[in-house]
């Protein structure tokens, strides 16, 4: 199942907090320290999804989605009144792409729901990455797929 439609609906959804890429493992050590900006909201889509279809529909049910949030945290895990200060902003943004994700359902341009209800199923704890505070909100969600539709009608339509 192409994810790719359902991605750029989760980013119109979260621009208002701060800067969304797609994750591809962009802060990860291996990957050269391609983080372009901090703060902000990296979406994990799911690489594997069980398939079920509703007639020509795919769906993937309970598919996990992470939002991996990055900001910046300049002495890593040391504490002082500015660190603190960053992490208490960083637990505050949290808090904010939550309760923006939370409930969310996605309609592509035709209306039709491609992304169910967003369910808020985990967090992890904050880690540190060099000079970064980082958190991991994972996201579950039922994901629909209606290209067999669109050719179905197209071929009736005598496209």
């Amino acid at each position: 199942m192409d994810t790719y439609n359902i991605y750029k609906l989760l980013k119109e959804e979260l621009k208002s907090i701060t800067t969304v890429f797609y994750y591809t493992g962009q802060y990860l050590r291996d990957k050269n320290k391609t983080v372009y900006k901090v703060p902000v909201i990296y979406i994990e889509m799911p690489a594997d999804i069980p398939i079920d279809y509703y007639g020509r529909v795919r769906c993937g049910r309970h598919a996990i989605i992470r939002l991996h949030y990055l900001s910046q945290a300049p002495f890593g895990s040391v504490e002082n009144a500015v660190q603190d200060s960053a992490v208490k902003a960083h637990a505050s943004q949290v808090m904010e792409i939550i309760n923006t994700i939370q409930g969310a359902e996605l309609k592509d341009e035709a209306g039709r729901l491609i992304c169910g209800q967003c369910i808020v199923t985990g967090i992890e704890s904050v880690t540190y990455t060099e000079t970064f505070a980082r958190s991991v909100i994972r996201v579950m969600a039922d994901l629909y797929d209606y290209s067999g539709v669109t050719r179905v009608m197209a071929a009736v339509q005598g496209d």
